[in-house]
């Protein structure tokens, strides 16, 4: 699924499945995710940040939400809270089996 500009397919796709979240399970960190899929000239990474943020308080350690609040925070510009979150993927990760492109991509922050 790609956004195909401002409102694109995959941005209303996500903007319909956030709406849903009040009414159903669904993932918090959708929300997150929506923002960063949008267009480099409509992307808002602090709000993205804000959303992956809200989402790590109801579920904490989870691999994509971290990564996604890392990953926000860098297209932020919030070095710190980069950092923190790519350290944290990075001990999420430490017993994993295979390196997935998230950790490397933290790896490769926190060697900076």
């Amino acid at each position: 699924m790609t956004a195909s500009g401002p409102g694109g397919n995959g941005c209303r796709w996500l903007d319909r499945l956030v709406a849903l979240k009040t009414n159903f399970a669904v993932k918090p960190t959708l929300a997150g995710e929506r923002v960063l899929l949008r267009p480099v000239e409509v992307k808002d990474a602090a709000g993205a940040l804000r959303e992956f943020e809200a989402s790590m308080k109801r579920e904490p350690n989870r691999f994509n939400g971290t990564y996604g609040a890392a990953r926000a925070a860098e297209l932020a510009g919030d070095r710190d809270k980069a950092r923190a979150n790519y350290a944290r993927l990075v001990t999420i990760a430490e017993r994993a089996d295979t390196e997935r492109g998230e950790l490397r991509q933290a790896k490769a922050y926190l060697a900076r």
